[in-house]
């Protein structure tokens, strides 16, 4: 898995993917600065959690990625907050404005 030690910038693409036992399933995206290895820049990324009981979770972090436990309480230090579906659909349509604005649409 890419990235997979503390601390450990990823290997190849800008997300992880986490499915252990035990552990809240995750997608982890990298900013700029740590896929391109610069050793001075700080190991940014975001963190989305999820479980199947409708808990959904989206983190802001500042350093090495660590566990999400299943029980929805991050150990991921940095701002966390819970979203419900319509959140996350608000956010989605957010993101693809912004993205769309800043580098044009996907064809």
């Amino acid at each position: 898995m890419a990235g997979a030690g503390r601390g450990d910038p990823p290997r190849e693409g800008a997300a992880d993917s986490v499915t252990e036992v035990g552990v809240m399933p995750k997608e982890l995206i990298y900013s700029a600065e740590t896929l391109a290895g610069d050793p001075k820049a700080v190991v940014e990324h975001i963190a989305v959690g999820w479980t199947k009981d409708r808990s959904v979770q989206l983190g802001v972090v500042q350093g090495p990625p660590v566990s999400i436990t299943i029980n929805g309480e991050p150990a991921d230090p940095g701002l966390w907050m819970d979203l419900d579906r319509a959140a996350i659909n608000r956010l989605s349509v957010s993101l693809r404005k912004a993205r769309d604005s800043a580098f044009g649409r996907d064809e």
